[in-house]
């Protein structure tokens, strides 16, 4: 139902009770970029790769390939967060291209490993050179070697 009172665009855009600026339900998700003007980074994207490929370092990214398959996580920009998930019952890993992984375990992680459906990480841009392992959900592991 739209909350739209007084018509800027026909029933595309308006203001509503309060005379905040509204569209109707459903049209628009919000989308919050930081960074660099050119360089910007949404922070609100959830992308599927459907094979091995590079990942982009925030948002939501479902590991969904149907065989097993190793992810390159792009490296990590100071306070984004980005948080994996695996949605598929075969083994799936991502790794650094030079960053590490820092845990209560040590610093020297290079590789996340999702062993089934369920498995999921929640990682924080430390700097340029590390993810800060904020949680691990099922059965995910992180190992050094790449």
């Amino acid at each position: 139902m739209s909350q739209i009172l007084t018509s800027l665009r026909g029933k595309l855009l308006g203001l509503d009770e309060n005379g905040y600026l509204t569209s109707p339900v459903g049209i628009k998700v919000p989308t919050l970029y930081v960074g660099a003007s050119g360089s910007e980074v949404n922070l609100m994207a959830v992308t599927t790769p459907s094979s091995a490929s590079n990942i982009g370092i925030s948002g939501l990214t479902n590991l969904s390939a149907t065989a097993a398959s190793t992810y390159t996580l792009d490296e990590p920009v100071a306070g984004i967060v980005k948080r994996l998930f695996c949605t598929i019952a075969t083994s799936q890993a991502v790794k650094t291209a030079a960053a590490t992984f820092v845990s209560t375990l040590g610093s020297t992680f290079r590789r996340i490993t999702f062993a089934s459906s369920g498995d999921g990480v929640t990682l924080v841009g430390l700097s340029t050179s590390q993810w800060a392992v904020m949680a691990l959900t099922g059965a995910t592991s992180h190992t050094t070697t790449t």
